[in-house]
């Protein structure tokens, strides 16, 4: 028999929850027993390790006087399953607490997902679409890792412009961040420039770099070290790379400014170039700057060795399998959505520098320089029989929770065919469509041929706070207001316990009236059909704010438990 099963967008084990991921699981439960499907299979998907968990135990730790480097990884690590064992328990005790019947993920289930993101590491592998290369990735200097566009957030600020001169009178650049000039391997200058062929000295690093052609409208440094957009004119004018900063932003060129922190090398290069008179003022300009969402350092573009995955072809097959209607939306913001977030890169780093998280499933011999990439690594060099030594990056996040949808429905041991004849509901926030709709329709896509989902849901929750809130908060709510309360303040998304109490007990001891029962239990079944459980949960308020008489009692009973869960 058909049935619809419901995955919420996964939710990380770092203590704290967004408001907006407590809205949208209060308010697909609400959806589910609107429906009458509250037997339905529902899935709370939650991630261990990663960045998200590392910062949220360094916290800790700092409280305590320590930090991961004074624990060492082993004892670190131990820390962690600790922490994320005692998240778990709080998320269990606030879900218990609203009255939540949701399916955290058991141990069984989380080995059968560390299976399945391994399987699927090396399935990509096999099939050419993973390699191990160099390229540009952003990293941040205070957690020591590459920083996916899903834990990092876009701000503009203002940036201090200068000239810089080369050759007076002929050669002036504008720079705003000076200490690249110590990874700078060329000047790309205009179509028609006098000086392109020619090689020029740089200031104080004492190197001749050369000139080329470039499609820019004034002279800029090319530094394919920290620049993405700089590699390919840098490969053609036959230079390589020279990185400036190690991956905690330290300057690693010897000479006066190694070791120095990035802001601190900017400020010591301007010093020195206005030293030498080869500085002048430009003006203040705007540009954007990426910062990581967890300890809002600015991040470092950095030329790195790691793990990318192609995902250009994924991207198209699910583009096209969206607009012929392989995946419904619940409304057109939706689609629009999770569409322009195809538009991203089409190469996704998935190891990461972290100290908690699944392991890289490749390991490299110390011998002969093979690789052997497999689920279950072997014990010794399969080509030469010498010492194995494992990747010492994690999987990113990102890619493991992916996984999650294909998982669940028991790949790589049986295909998402055996379930045809359920629905696959997804449910996320305006970001988690993309970050993970688009994430895990890629990676089902790519592996099984399809994606593993057949609708989203967007959770709006316009008018919940932005920033992440303690789990024990929410469980005190519980404590204080009661879960019912809790609830109604969570699926408004407005968070105010006062007037949710209030919501609570007019539902709860409605005031005498004469309710148009016919009338709200279609306005109620319309917001169900078009999966607004906020709507028809305001209907409903509305509704027992002008009275109910004894006859309506029973109905109002009905729809009041769906809304507050018992």
């Amino acid at each position: 028999m058909s049935e619809r099963r419901y995955l919420s967008a996964p939710v990380h084990l770092t203590g704290k929850l967004y408001p907006g991921q407590l809205s949208g699981l209060v308010a697909l439960d609400v959806l589910r027993r609107g429906r009458g499907e509250q037997d339905a299979p529902w899935n709370v998907v939650t991630l261990a390790g990663g960045l998200a968990g590392q910062y949220a135990l360094e916290r800790e730790l700092l409280r305590e006087g320590h930090d991961r480097a004074s624990l060492g990884r082993d004892q670190f690590a131990d820390r962690t399953a600790e922490a994320e064992s005692r998240w778990v328990q709080g998320l269990e005790e606030l879900f218990v607490g609203l009255n939540l019947d949701v399916a955290l993920p058991s141990e069984q289930d989380v080995a059968q997902l560390e299976r399945a993101a391994r399987v699927a590491f090396v399935r990509l592998y096999e099939s050419g679409l993973l390699e191990r290369t160099q390229q540009v990735v952003v990293a941040c200097p205070r957690c020591e890792t590459v920083v996916d566009d899903a834990e990092s957030d876009l701000f503009e600020t203002n940036a201090q412009e200068w000239d810089l001169t080369i050759i007076p009178d002929e050669l002036v650049v504008r720079s705003t961040a000076l200490e690249l000039l110590l990874g700078t391997v060329a000047i790309a200058v205009p179509v028609g420039h006098t000086l392109i062929g020619s090689e020029v000295d740089l200031p104080v690093s004492e190197r001749r770099v050369p000139v080329v052609v470039g499609e820019v409208d004034q002279p800029v440094l090319l530094v394919p070290g920290h620049d993405a957009t700089a590699q390919e004119p840098a490969r053609r004018a036959g230079q390589q790379p020279i990185r400036v900063f190690d991956l905690e932003g330290n300057v690693i060129i010897a000479g006066p400014f190694v070791g120095l922190a990035r802001y601190a090398a900017r400020d010591a290069m301007r010093e020195r170039l206005e030293g030498a008179g080869l500085l002048a003022d430009a003006g203040t300009t705007t540009e954007n700057v990426l910062r990581c969402r967890r300890c809002a350092t600015a991040l470092i573009p950095r030329l790195g060795t790691h793990w990318f995955l192609d995902i250009s072809d994924a991207k198209v097959k699910v583009t096209d399998a969206v607009r012929e209607g392989a995946v419904q939306f619940a409304s057109a913001d939706a689609r629009d959505i999770f569409l322009g977030g195809t538009q991203g890169s089409d190469r996704w780093c998935l190891s990461h520098q972290l100290w908690s998280g699944l392991q890289v499933p490749v390991a490299s011999c110390i011998d002969c320089g093979a690789k052997a990439v497999a689920c279950e690594l072997p014990g010794s060099c399969g080509s030469c029989m010498g010492t194995l030594v494992e990747d010492d990056g994690v999987l990113d996040t990102r890619f493991v929770g992916a996984v999650w949808p294909l998982a669940l429905a028991g790949w790589p041991d049986k295909t998402r065919e055996m379930d045809d004849q359920d629905e696959w509901i997804l449910s996320a926030g305006r970001g988690g469509v993309v970050v993970w709709g688009l994430a895990m329709a890629a990676l089902g896509s790519q592996l099984t041929g399809r994606i593993p989902f057949d609708r989203v849901l967007l959770n709006e929750d316009k008018g919940s706070p932005a920033t992440p809130v303690a789990i024990t908060e929410f469980v005190g709510a519980v404590d204080e207001y009661g879960a019912a309360t809790v609830r109604t303040a969570a699926l408004v998304g407005q968070f105010d316990f006062v007037w949710a109490a209030g919501v609570v007990s007019a539902l709860t001891t409605p005031a005498q009236g004469s309710l148009d029962v016919g009338g709200l239990t279609s306005a109620w079944n319309q917001a169900m059909e078009a999966e607004l459980p906020a709507e028809a949960a305001q209907t409903l308020v509305a509704a027992v704010e002008g009275g109910v008489d004894e006859s309506a009692l029973s109905s109002v009973s009905a729809l009041r438990k769906a809304m507050l869960g018992s």
